[in-house]
């Protein structure tokens, strides 16, 4: 435990992503103990979203193809209805998206290989803010992603035409998904009876959250 806390205060002071490979995997070879799972996810968190770490897009990828098995924990929680159990996993796929959207676009315009890989990683996500439950009573995961779309959309509208033309044929159909994924859910009534206050306002919030996002998905859909 001491160790993977030091791991993730020790990256922060920038360490090369080409001398980590150890450090990477034997923080995943300790994700499976119950006790370390947190503080592991928590310290590559760390190591992935330093703002060193775009300087080795070789690396990153290698990072990225390890810790991309962890989406099936993420399913798992979520066919169980133990959303909340996803979060460290999905705490971590959207700091790696969200720190890097710039090379996910440019790996998945540029080969297959680096397509099937950015695809798998998003499509993660997007479990998460489609999950088939209630927010705020039964989950809380849907609003995480919420700066994850916003910044993906941003690089991609920023891109150079014949590379907008890839990501919208590619994400056009994440895009789709989001947008009838975030209409069912905003469309889910609060039961009178049942919720606080707080909830209701943290619906009201997640709404006008459902909104921008609607909007940002028509800048890549029309």
């Amino acid at each position: 435990m001491q160790a993977c806390k030091c791991v993730k205060a020790w990256v922060q002071f920038g360490v090369p992503m080409d001398s980590c490979d150890v450090i990477v995997d034997t923080l995943l070879n300790c994700v499976n103990d119950e006790e370390l799972q947190d503080t592991v996810l928590e310290a590559l968190s760390s190591l992935v979203s330093h703002p060193d770490t775009h300087k080795y897009p070789h690396t990153l990828m290698d990072v990225l193809k390890k810790l991309l098995p962890l989406d099936r924990v993420m399913h798992q929680y979520m066919a169980e209805g133990s959303y909340e159990m996803c979060l460290p996993v999905l705490s971590l796929f959207i700091t790696f998206g969200e720190s890097h959207s710039r090379l996910l676009i440019d790996w998945s315009t540029s080969c297959p290989e680096g397509r099937d890989v950015v695809l798998r990683l998003v499509t993660s996500i997007l479990a998460a803010s489609s999950c088939h439950a209630q927010f705020p009573t039964q989950e809380t995961i849907s609003e995480m992603p919420f700066g994850f779309w916003y910044i993906l959309q941003d690089d991609i509208i920023a891109c150079e035409p014949e590379q907008y033309q890839k990501c919208v044929a590619l994400f056009g159909p994440v895009y789709t998904a989001l947008v009838n994924a975030m209409l069912v859910k905003s469309m889910l009534d609060p039961k009178d009876d049942e919720w606080t206050a707080d909830q209701r306002e943290q619906l009201r919030c997640y709404r006008t959250d459902i909104a921008d996002t609607i909007m940002y998905s028509f800048n890549i859909l029309r």
